[in-house]
């Protein structure tokens, strides 16, 4: 790439870490160089195109990326998660497999970055097949977010949520249970474990979670609702 053209990407990529998407955009577009092309200024374009919510051109960012480097990692991760923003789930789970696959040609465990990146569209996917009904898909793409990053409390909500709206209360608390044992401040896991004793049938065990929860929340809305709920129940 001549010197001008790389002034151009370089300062396309500037404006983009500074979220200006307009401007990076025509910084990158005068990069482009037909005798000179470069997939990391594809790359780029591709986000600057997703942030602005033009995903169609940010898919064909993407691919032309890919189409000069096959295994551009971050290319493949930021199309699947333009894809997934999209609803092409198929094709962005596609994509996240290739992600897996080139980390680990590279040798040793995959990043903590691309773990969590990779987890968070695991999530996404999970959201998604939530939203429709498909409640095992869902527990499945969840259980694959967490097999990168166990620690992330907020997949292991969900999943606790999706095992209740299942009816099953058990799997519910054992999910739950791990998260609140550290975090007992965490509202929504509190919330949800309180749920899943009161749906089992256990209202001192509900009543206990969540008023454990309200000496570190104690003007939740959530809390004081569930609690007052419950003082109505006995």
């Amino acid at each position: 790439m001549a010197k001008e053209k790389r002034q151009y990407l370089k300062k396309g990529k500037r404006l983009l870490s500074e979220g200006k998407m307009q401007q990076a955009l025509i910084e990158l577009k005068k990069a482009e160089d037909e005798n000179d092309i470069y997939p990391d200024l594809y790359n780029s374009m591709g986000l600057a195109y997703s942030l602005l919510g033009q995903y169609d051109d940010a898919v064909k960012s993407f691919r032309k990326a890919l189409e000069l480097n096959t295994n551009y990692i971050e290319a493949h991760l930021n199309l699947a998660l333009t894809l997934n923003n999209i609803g092409e789930v198929e094709e962005a789970k596609r994509e996240f497999e290739i992600v897996g696959t080139l980390e680990r040609a590279k040798g040793g465990d995959i990043g903590f970055s691309v773990k969590a990146k990779l987890a968070n569209a695991h999530k996404s996917l999970g959201q998604l097949y939530y939203e429709i009904g498909k409640y095992d898909e869902a527990i499945t793409e969840l259980e694959k977010a967490l097999k990168l990053t166990p620690d992330f409390k907020d997949i292991s909500t969900f999943l606790g949520k999706i095992y209740i709206d299942k009816g099953n209360y058990a799997e519910a608390i054992k999910v739950l249970e791990r998260v609140f044992e550290k975090h007992p401040d965490y509202v929504d896991c509190a919330v949800r474990l309180g749920i899943a004793y009161f749906k089992k049938g256990d209202l001192s065990k509900a009543k206990k979670i969540w008023f454990e929860a309200k000496r570190f929340n104690p003007n939740n809305e959530k809390l004081n609702f569930y609690l007052g709920l419950l003082e109505r129940k006995q």
